[in-house]
């Protein structure tokens, strides 16, 4: 994950694999994922530090304030309809995520639990 072409290419990838397809998911719970046997090292500051917690939704989704809210430019998009860029990034050295049950089932405190159980 440290060379700057992959990041970019697979960015590119989760948002448009979220795009055609995160929201038309049942319950929406269709989860974009990075993985990598290694958590960018020389890259992560200027490629994934300011982009990780990135979330992103469509004009279509936007409900309508009351007047004054919308005559200030504030728009509002129900929880259900703004997805997260990345809903985690997985690596054996460090793992970010953002998504509550993919820690649960995919961190390495998870799998060396279960396996010195």
């Amino acid at each position: 994950m440290d060379r700057t072409y992959d990041l970019k290419k697979a960015s590119y990838q989760v948002l448009k694999f979220g795009a055609y397809y995160k929201e038309k998911c049942p319950r929406r719970k269709m989860r974009s994922v990075l993985s990598s046997n290694l958590l960018a090292l020389r890259g992560f500051v200027r490629y994934l530090a300011e982009v990780q917690d990135v979330i992103w939704t469509k004009d279509k989704y936007s409900i309508m304030l009351d007047d004054s809210a919308t005559t200030e430019g504030i728009r509002a998009f129900h929880s259900d309809n703004i997805f997260n860029l990345y809903d985690a990034l997985i690596c054996l050295t460090r793992s970010i995520y953002r998504d509550e049950h993919l820690h649960e089932i995919s961190s390495l405190e998870k799998f060396m639990t279960e396996l010195c159980s």
